[in-house]
């Protein structure tokens, strides 16, 4: 793993952080994601192309084939053929069955809709028209955006290794969103009263609260001879997932409850909708 020197007083208390998130923490363990077969859904729209691009990019990373399904019309078609292909990842035009530019950020549309809710593998969703040299320069850095307060996100930082090659670079942004920043001022040992406390209070409280990926994500970019980045923010989650996405091509990987009344569901959900780059949104372990 390659660690970046201090340049300043924030960079010295992110570290202060880092140290204390990896060695007070229970041990997190990354299961590595096998998959034989993706399975790329085709409906005509405009994305097919980047669609084809990205599975046969994620296949070869995987050392998978590609079962191609073409001209689908509803979800159950999809998720019979990947029930029969036994596929473990699914990669997916959103919207369905329109064009990127038709629907834009205004709906996903139905298919998907059951499809995040039943699909039993990972769900690459592909947005705007992307080049083969674009999907080759998002392949290059992944991205785990976490909520603070939600599940740990063991599954979308084991994906995340699983699609990165060696001296590639993989960020974990963690993110007190605004909505619960009170539940994050909870999470301070100290005692301090709100006009004393600050943001660097903040920031290693997120760090705490995120220490198991963190140590898990330290331990597995040294296996994997990789570049590990933790970032914690406050503020609207997918402002600032786009907001750190606008800084150069990533790869987004997502971790979601399948449960419509689950705030990673709706968070998920906003996120892609916002999105004009892929999505991995994966299924949580934690039920």
């Amino acid at each position: 793993m390659r660690m970046e020197p201090f340049e300043n007083e924030g960079n010295f208390q992110e570290d202060v952080g880092l140290f204390e998130a990896a060695t007070n923490v229970e041990p997190v363990e990354l299961p590595r994601p096998e998959v034989a077969v993706v399975h790329l859904a085709l409906d005509g729209s405009n994305q097919d192309g980047t669609a084809r691009r990205l599975a046969q990019a994620v296949a070869e990373r995987l050392g998978a084939r590609v079962d191609e399904q073409a001209g689908c019309e509803d979800a159950d078609a999809i998720l019979t053929e990947l029930r029969n292909a036994q596929a473990g990842l699914l990669v997916v035009p959103v919207p369905f069955g329109r064009d990127f530019a038709v629907l834009g950020d205004e709906s996903l549309g139905s298919v998907i809709d059951m499809l995040l809710l039943e699909a039993t593998c990972p769900v690459l969703c592909v947005r705007d028209e992307l080049t083969e040299e674009q999907v080759g320069e998002i392949m290059g850095k992944m991205l785990i955006p976490v909520a603070v307060g939600e599940p740990p996100a063991t599954a979308a930082l084991a994906w995340g290794f699983r699609l990165l090659t060696a001296e590639h670079e993989l960020e974990l942004l963690a993110i007190a969103d605004v909505a619960m920043l009170e539940e994050a001022r909870q999470l301070v040992s100290e005692e301090v009263s709100d006009e004393s406390l600050g943001p660097e209070h903040i920031e290693r409280a997120i760090l705490r609260e995120t220490g198991g990926l963190v140590s898990a994500a330290q331990r597995q970019s040294t296996q994997q001879d990789t570049s590990v980045h933790v970032t914690t923010r406050t503020g609207r989650f997918v402002g600032q997932v786009l907001e750190q996405v606008a800084e150069g091509p990533q790869l987004i990987v997502r971790e979601m409850q399948q449960d419509h009344t689950a705030p990673s569901f709706h968070r998920s959900v906003d996120l892609l909708l916002a999105s004009h780059r892929p999505v991995l949104l994966t299924p949580s372990t934690h039920g």
